[in-house]
This record gives structure tokens, sequence and C-alpha cells, in this order.
């Protein structure tokens, strides 16, 4: 399966198509603008993030249902991931920060405060020890997950990092 967001004069698409056939197998009811989709390990739900409506929804991947929509202090939310544990959901924003939530509640937790730019993506560690985060200024951040306290500035990029992603070993991350 993959999921697809779009964003347009004609409306906004949030589509799961069949990646064996090609086919459309759901439509998901949204007029929210798109701008990042991550599925849940085990696939059966998703989080997208909007850009101009500032917010992240929870979906039902079997139903196409809306679980929780995450709305607060975050401007453009510009990426979205699941917490190791799945039972929390981060958001990276225009307004230079990460927000932590409770994926049950809706409730934030903490907020990870460091970037003077519009943070633009971000990733958890695979054994969930850390985040990291990438500014439209070329800084890239690392900070505890659990304390949201920042551990490691890297500025070697000019200009925008639009990914940063963690390797599969959890000790390097690739940047854009």
């Amino acid at each position: 399966m993959a999921l697809s967001g779009s964003q347009g004069e004609q409306g906004n698409d949030l589509i799961l198509w069949d990646v064996a056939t090609g086919e459309q197998i759901r439509r998901f009811d949204t007029d929210d603008d798109i701008a990042s989709i991550v599925f849940s390990a085990d696939g059966s739900r998703a989080l997208t993030g909007s850009v101009f409506s500032s917010n992240m929804t929870l979906w039902d991947v079997a139903t196409g249902g809306e679980i929780r929509r995450f709305e607060g202090p975050v401007d453009f939310v510009l990426d979205v991931a699941f917490g190791p544990d799945e039972k929390t959901v981060l958001s990276a924003s225009g307004d230079g920060s990460l927000t932590l939530w409770d994926a049950e509640t809706g409730d934030v937790i903490r907020r990870y405060l460091g970037h003077d730019a519009w943070v633009w993506s971000l990733d958890v560690s695979p054994d969930g020890r850390y985040v990291i985060s990438s500014a439209e200024d070329g800084r890239i951040i690392l900070w505890d997950f659990e304390t949201g306290e920042e551990l490691r500035r890297f500025k070697d990029h000019v200009g925008l990092v639009p990914e940063i992603v963690f390797g599969p070993d959890g000790q390097s991350a690739y940047s854009v």
C-alpha cells in the first residue's frame, strides 16, 4: 500500500493505493493540504501534516476515518513522525519548534525549542532515544527524545535542509 497527498485548486486529496495493481483503494475525506505523511509501524494508522491548516491528523487506514486532529501551538506543519512507542506523535513547524503530542488525547506533552527558522524535517532514531531535526537556516539539531534537551548542533549546511533521516543503525544521519 502507498498513501499520497496533494493540494491544488480543485481540492485536496489523500488517497490509499494498491501498489501491485495501481488501483485506488480508498479516498480519505479531507479539506487539508497534505504536506507530509507517515504510516504507523503496523500500517493500521497514518499521520498527516498540513502546512496551511497548521494541524496534524491521525487516520484509521482500514476505514479511512479520522481518529484525531491535533491543533494547537504550531504554525505550518511541515513534517510528522510517530514516537518510538506510537503512543506519541511529533510535528515539525514553521515557528521553529518540534512538538510532541499524546496520540490518545491530543494533548501537547512537550515542545523542543532551539531552531530559529522553519523546521522542515524530523526523524526519530530506531531505538527511540533521539529526535533529529533540520531547518531552513541549515541547522540540524539532535535532541533527547524523553527530555527534549538539545544534545548537539550540526552547522555544515548552507541554507535549507529539507530532509534529515537516521540511518538504520541509529548512529548516523543523512541530510539533504
